[in-house]
């Protein structure tokens, strides 16, 4: 084959390697929104069967108490007629006895039978609701009690077909997300046709960009499509109201009586308004005068449409000469269906984040794999790309799998505890243990990299995680759980201790802070991702379900390793000196005892982590892996919530890791950027603690609750992220620096500062039990933490100015 045949091929590879990866990450965003509705659309159409339900339940009621038994009430096919005559989406309306019989119904044709199909307990449900909520196969079903006097006498039931949703919502779908998935991606292959036909040597940049381009927009495509379907289901509840009542107050109207003739009719629309409390109006207009409104004091007032409302009037029909001025006028706010809106684009926001994330990976290895040189014609330079450009993924996946389970990992724990009967206190010595896995784990990494067995420790390190992962999904037994989660905590440990010296070996000569900046970005993008997707994923399937779907991916990472991670780093003798890192010194061989005992006896190395680094870990550990997830829990905060505001903690460390390089210019000196760090660290722990409200749709307080909340583990996310790498560069240049070697001197400081991790959650957890798990209690860590910064800014000393470490 000549050499122009060649290219064609390599580029048509490449040509098709990249739509395919185009295609996943688009089909990735539409999944995601399709997840979205049918977690979101059901709630909305479901809380309106309540309301509808409800409007049966109060005209049966009188009857259930005055003693008629449930079998024998009159009527109930002329009662219920109106409500499936003005809403399609009701298949059956019935009710059963104690034992479960159905002993009244009014059934479309064809429906008959969702009575008897074998209903269970809906995911959908939600602890504190007024209805009971059950589904199959085909169907919803909402169950309300009737009661009278003394007992339970059976249950009001309506049903509502699964087909119904699945038609509005693919409809959307299909019409607008589908097609416009299919333009985009059009697009985008003519895009990397054109782009490797003339700029072939110069096609990354533009071809990211392209890639990226077509992921937003295709967000964009599928939030206007969620925008559409809960608009109209918010909308849909609000006629499905205006027309049932119009029904029914129209029922005595055909017969030739005027409502007059009846009374308590504005009683009706009293009980009407208070199953539909997000209505800011519901009346009865007679032309343009107010005739029925629940505030009887504006009965007979002129009426106006009041703005900022979505309005639905439904005419009343019947042969009273007035019939024709009648008219039912409901009223919804705009600010309901937006909210409505907010907390799924919220959702989705997040889950596009973490996809976006997951996008760029796809497109990096298959980028990569696909412009890989021919075994033995490759040049160093393109040998160093592909060895990193598979290492990177590697580390993404095997972060992002663990920190699926962030969001739910204590509540998890504590729900093992509570079922063997033991203190739900064990927990947080379960994250020590974790944590003092992860440290010890450490100390023999550095020998089997040094030995050329890099590849070997970190297939090990993977196989690990998978046990450890498939352990959690299916071991209940407390105790047991401490030798599962040192497995977890020693396994990431060796990751991303191994997968950072991957990279720092791969790096170009002066390349070492990038390679540092890139593992950071990487690390702290997966935990983001995971923790995202863990979440929300949690809300669809149980934490059971998180924990199988982690253990699959870490056995996919495993076999990943296995084929592609590089056995060794085989750029150019004149290459490798960057895998050092110059002027950090040798490799460290010297005993580790001997070592860490000269390095203790600085009060330079001693005062950095005692009073900046230690600190800092337990709040990592103990504040955000620990604490947060209990307390929000506590405060009966949505479980995606939950995920969504600890996400906040490592996005600060991600933007910071950005910036903190000229941070540390700007301030002069490390020292200085560590009192910066720690400070802001205090304020950031503090205003985390002040806390005692997070429903982020709460209105005054909670709102303010939220935005406290967030916005004080987002500055704890960039006061830790201003920490990291100035800490290093301050050991670094360290007098324990001048006798030991920096390398040596940072690996020392790694281990030591991972008693932060470990003494975190203890002491975090103490503090909450005397605070009886008020948030509050995690205030007072600020208080602590201001004083240690003040010890540190009294006991260091200005250094030469020295450029940041890697982090």
């Amino acid at each position: 084959m000549n050499g122009s045949a060649e290219t064609d091929v390599r580029r048509g590879i490449q040509t098709v390697g990249l739509v395919l990866a185009m295609a996943c990450a688009l089909f990735m965003v539409a999944y995601v929104g399709y997840g979205e509705a049918w977690r979101t659309y059901p709630r909305i159409e479901l809380d309106r069967l309540a309301a509808q339900d409800e409007t049966v339940q109060n005209a049966l009621d009188p009857l259930i108490k005055a003693g008629l038994p449930v079998a024998s009430i009159p009527g109930f096919g002329p009662l219920t007629t109106p409500l499936l005559a003005s809403d399609p989406s009701i298949a059956a309306i019935y009710v059963l006895d104690p034992t479960g019989k159905v002993v009244q119904s009014n059934v479309r044709p064809g429906a008959e039978g969702y009575a008897n199909s074998g209903f269970h307990a809906s995911s959908l449900a939600e602890s504190g609701s007024r209805f009971r909520l059950q589904e199959n196969g085909v169907a919803y079903r909402v169950s309300l009690t009737l009661k009278n006097k003394i007992e339970t006498v059976g249950e009001l039931v309506v049903v509502m077909p699964k087909a119904v949703l699945a038609e509005e919502i693919d409809a959307v779908f299909v019409r607008t997300v589908a097609i416009g998935g299919a333009v985009l991606l059009t697009l985008f292959a003519l895009a990397v046709t054109l782009v490797l036909r003339w700029r072939p040597a110069e096609s990354r940049g533009p071809l990211s960009i392209a890639y990226g381009v077509a992921f937003f927009l295709m967000a964009v495509v599928v939030v206007y499509g969620l925008v559409s379907i809960y608009s109209d289901g918010i909308r849909d509840k609000t006629q499905a109201l205006g027309n049932s009542l119009a029904r029914r107050l129209s029922a005595p109207l055909e017969l030739g009586l005027p409502l007059d003739d009846f009374s308590q009719v504005d009683v009706v629309f009293k009980e009407y308004r208070a199953l539909y409390p997000d209505l800011s109006y519901l009346v009865l207009t007679d032309g343009d005068r107010i005739a029925i409104e629940a505030d009887a004091a504006r009965a007979g007032a002129a009426w106006q449409s009041r703005p900022g409302n979505y309005e639905y009037a439904v005419p009343l029909s019947g042969r009273t000469p007035d019939a024709a001025q009648l008219a039912v006028r409901v009223g919804i706010p705009n600010s309901v269906i937006l909210n409505q809106i907010w907390r799924s684009a919220k959702n989705f926001f997040v889950l596009f984040l973490a996809s976006g994330f997951v996008a760029m990976l796809i497109f990096d290895i298959l980028h990569v794999l696909t412009v890989r040189p021919r075994k033995g014609h490759e040049a160093p330079e393109s040998r160093r790309i592909f060895q990193e450009g598979v290492v990177v993924p590697f580390l993404f996946l095997a972060i992002f799998v663990e920190g699926m389970s962030n969001s739910f990992m204590p509540q998890h724990l504590q729900r093992l505890a509570a079922a063997q009967g033991v203190s739900t206190s064990i927990v947080s010595t379960h994250f020590t243990v974790y944590y003092a896995a992860l440290a010890f784990a450490l100390l023999p990494v550095g020998r089997f990299i040094e030995s050329g067995r890099m590849k070997s420790i970190l297939i090990l390190a993977a196989a690990i995680e998978a046990l450890s992962l498939l352990s959690m999904a299916l071991v209940g037994d407390i105790y047991v759980m401490f030798a599962v989660r040192a497995a977890a905590g020693a396994a990431h440990g060796i990751i991303a201790t191994g997968a950072q010296m991957y990279l720092i070996m791969l790096a170009r000569r002066g390349g070492v802070t990038r390679s540092s900046s890139r593992f950071l970005f990487t690390y702290n993008s997966a935990i983001i991702a995971g923790t995202a997707i863990g979440a929300l994923l949690a809300v669809y399937m149980g934490t059971g379900g998180v924990f199988a779907v982690q253990a699959a991916v870490a056995c996919i990472v495993l076999v990943y390793a296995v084929q592609l991670l590089p056995r060794s780093v085989d750029v150019d003798a004149d290459e490798q000196a960057p895998a050092a890192a110059p002027g950090h010194g040798p490799p460290v061989r010297a005993p580790f005892l001997p070592s860490l005992g000269q390095a203790l006896r600085d009060f330079s190395f001693v005062g950095a982590v005692l009073f900046v680094g230690i600190p800092a870990k337990i709040v990592n550990a103990g504040v955000i892996t620990f604490a947060m997830p209990l307390l929000l829990a506590h405060q009966s905060v949505p479980q995606e919530d939950i995920g969504q505001i600890i996400m906040f903690y490592p996005v600060g460390i991600l933007l910071m890791s950005l910036f903190v390089a000229r941070i540390v210019d700007r301030v002069g000196q490390p020292r200085n950027a560590l009192i910066l760090g720690t400070t802001a660290g205090a304020i950031g722990v503090s205003a985390v603690g002040l806390v005692e409200s997070t429903d982020l749709l709460s209105a005054g307080a909670g709102v303010l609750g939220a935005v406290l909340l967030i916005g004080g583990i987002l500055v704890l996310g960039l006061a830790h992220g201003l920490i990291n790498a100035p800490i290093v560069t301050y050991v670094a240049h360290s007098p324990a620096a001048e006798k030991l070697g920096r390398g040596t001197v940072n690996s020392l400081y790694r281990f030591v500062e991972r008693a932060g991790h470990m003494v975190g959650p203890i002491l975090v957890g103490q503090l909450l039990v005397m605070g009886q798990y008020g948030s509050r209690a995690i205030a007072w860590i600020g208080l602590p933490i201001v004083v240690l910064g003040l010890l540190f800014w009294m006991q260091s000393r200005p250094q030469a100015q020295p450029a940041v470490a890697a982090a």
